[in-house]
């Protein structure tokens, strides 16, 4: 059995600080917004380990630095001993069955002439699970190889690369990765896995035709049209009482720029299919990403800016040397295929069109958009384009 392995013991910053849960649902759909356009591709990155990473830097941060992620994080000008009070007790929970593969982890590295200050030393290791680790850049191969050998200890191994290189002149960078392979609460059969086109939007002209392996399950789903988005929300269960993958599958080929300009117009909530279950056929494709972003622009986007610049960290250090992040980093994998629980019956069988005469057919075989949540967070967003 697949054991979850997971060292972070942050819950979603704005539910731990006790923020209006609209508040906390608009700021994540905003994030998930930015960052999911930055690129036509395959992206795939953690909200979750995101916000962690803000919070590490907003322990450190002073003056117009910490304003700006106040203000990113939507805290509403919130003092800090306000917004780190839940934290200090708070004990490594994440509601997710045994059955699911989830390994992730996120630490702020940070140059060796840097000192840090007894206080924030102590506060760091009252409130996170991974303290900031000092490193020598200017030693890039040994460096390298500490970064990397320490996500694959967090990773038990699904992860064994974080950095190639490293700049000599790197001040701090905020390092995190994720990897995630869930079972479905119930399977696909991998007999009915066949291959299958899938539509990727050009341009000009028609879409373009690849071959994938498209796997077909017939059951009991909540199914929703959301009318905002011009898309559809499927929810595919987990092996969980919580967790589940959200699919929001455009109505059109080339609508999936759609649902992510609008994605900040909606509570996470909102998202998610409110219908009773139904009889769907669903047609979902194989897929595993594998994706390393940069988030330095997305953030900049949102407005938090002098981070990258001259950041004051007087929080953190009395050291009178220039400071900023050089970086903040993700990489994120996962694996979806037709891997379900062997405890639960199966669910989709003994049906017929006369019992059934309304029966839903969803073929997600072009780009699309996915969420893998439970009821407060969300431990990924990607878009789906196979290529």
């Amino acid at each position: 059995m697949a054991k979850v392995s997971c060292k972070l013991a942050v819950s979603l910053l704005l539910i731990v600080c006790g923020i209006q849960s609209s508040i906390a649902e608009k700021l994540t759909s905003s994030i998930v917004a930015t960052v999911l356009r930055q690129s036509d591709k395959n992206v795939i990155f953690s909200p979750w380990l995101l916000t962690e990473s803000l919070m590490h830097l907003h322990l450190a941060a002073g003056g117009k630095t910490a304003h700006e992620i106040n203000k990113v994080l939507q805290l509403n000008g919130k003092l800090k001993s306000e917004i780190f009070a839940n934290f200090s007790n708070y004990q490594e929970s994440i509601n997710i069955s045994e059955s699911q593969t989830l390994h992730m982890a996120n630490r702020l590295f940070l140059a060796s002439e840097i000192n840090l200050s007894s206080k924030y030393l102590q506060q760091e290791k009252e409130i996170f699970p991974h303290s900031s680790q000092s490193v020598d850049f200017a030693k890039s191969s040994e460096t390298i190889r500490i970064i990397n050998n320490w996500i694959a200890e967090e990773s038990n191994g699904t992860i064994t690369k974080l950095v190639e290189q490293l700049d000599a002149k790197t001040k701090a960078l905020s390092l995190s990765a994720i990897y995630f392979k869930g079972l479905w609460k119930y399977a696909f059969n991998r007999n009915n896995t066949k291959k299958s086109i899938f539509y990727i939007p050009q341009k000009t002209g028609e879409p373009r035709q690849i071959e994938v392996d498209m796997m077909f399950r017939r059951g009991l789903y909540r199914l929703d049209m959301i009318d905002k988005l011009d898309a559809m929300s499927l929810e595919i269960p987990y092996d969980s009482s919580q967790l589940s993958m959200v699919i929001l599958l455009p109505k059109t080929v080339n609508g999936i720029n759609k649902i992510i300009s609008n994605l900040n117009q909606m509570d996470i909530d909102e998202i998610s299919p409110k219908t009773n279950e139904m009889y769907v056929q669903v047609y979902l494709p194989k897929f595993h990403l594998d994706v390393e972003l940069s988030l330095n622009e997305a953030l900049k986007s949102l407005g938090l800016v002098e981070i990258f610049q001259n950041a004051n960290f007087s929080a953190m250090t009395d050291s009178k040397v220039d400071l900023k992040v050089d970086k903040i980093f993700q990489k994120s994998i996962i694996e979806v295929d037709e891997e379900g629980s062997a405890n639960v019956a199966p669910q989709d069988l003994g049906f017929s069109f006369l019992r059934f005469p309304i029966e839903i057919v969803i073929r997600i075989d072009h780009p699309f958009v996915f969420l893998i949540k439970d009821h407060d967070k969300i431990y990924l967003a990607g878009r789906v384009t196979m290529e």
